[in-house]
């Protein structure tokens, strides 16, 4: 299975401290798999808790983070307010994260979806409408924020959790994740693979919740 692509543009801006932090994020999911044995997983939580996961790999590879923080959306020529008078005033904004690596500095809004996989699904085209929602989503709300908030790039980070039929066979998982990223390289600037989910005391890959098989999550990355 393919664990990562890049765009070439994207490469060239985020650089070596960018591979760094997420290869971390791998290390991180894949510790707390060890910790748990198969019993949970940091991608099976909330949008929240993925953001959290992500600050802390951008701590442990030597960069700054904070995340969701409120901050005063600054209008060229506007005076920054000092004291925030009403959180939810259109003046104020709420980013996911910020963070700063190797100098570069970014921005980010996330969004988490989950999918359910049918067995022998050759094609990701079905879920492509859901996906893009999360998108424009979380697009809409990255571009609101203003360079006075202290970047150099705006992010729009999906973290795509796919479901499948319990029993599935490992190569049917690791199919459909080369064809979702196959599918993502020419849109995003970066889809990064999860690790897989270790094997159960039923031989089974990754978690099984509700009927279903969990293992692994795509993490896609978007510049704006």
């Amino acid at each position: 299975m393919k664990t990562n692509i890049y765009s070439p543009d994207w490469e060239e801006v985020a650089g070596y401290a960018f591979d760094r932090f997420l290869y971390q994020w791998r290390t991180n999911l894949a510790n707390f798999d060890r910790y748990f044995e198969t019993d949970d997983a940091l991608f099976a939580y909330n949008e929240t808790a993925v953001v959290g996961t992500l600050s802390a790999a951008v701590w442990q590879v030597g960069g700054l983070a904070v995340q969701d923080y409120i901050t005063y959306n600054v209008k060229p020529g506007a005076i920054k307010k000092r004291k925030v008078e009403n959180e939810n005033s259109a003046e104020y904004r709420k980013p996911d994260l910020w963070f700063e690596l190797s100098g570069k500095r970014y921005v980010a809004e996330a969004k988490k979806i989950q999918l359910d996989i049918p067995l022998g699904a050759n094609k990701v085209d079905a879920h492509s409408a859901a996906i893009t929602a999360k998108i424009n989503e979380a697009k809409n709300q990255v571009l609101e924020l203003t360079a006075g908030e202290g970047f150099d790039h705006r992010l729009v980070l999906v973290l795509v959790v796919p479901k499948f039929q319990q029993n599935v066979a490992e190569t049917e998982v690791g199919r459909y994740f080369d064809l979702f990223i196959e599918e993502q390289r020419q849109v995003a600037n970066f889809a990064f693979a999860s690790p897989y989910l270790r094997l159960d005391e039923s031989g089974q890959q990754g978690l099984g919740w509700s009927g279903k098989h969990w293992p692994g999550a795509l993490l896609l990355g978007f510049s704006y």
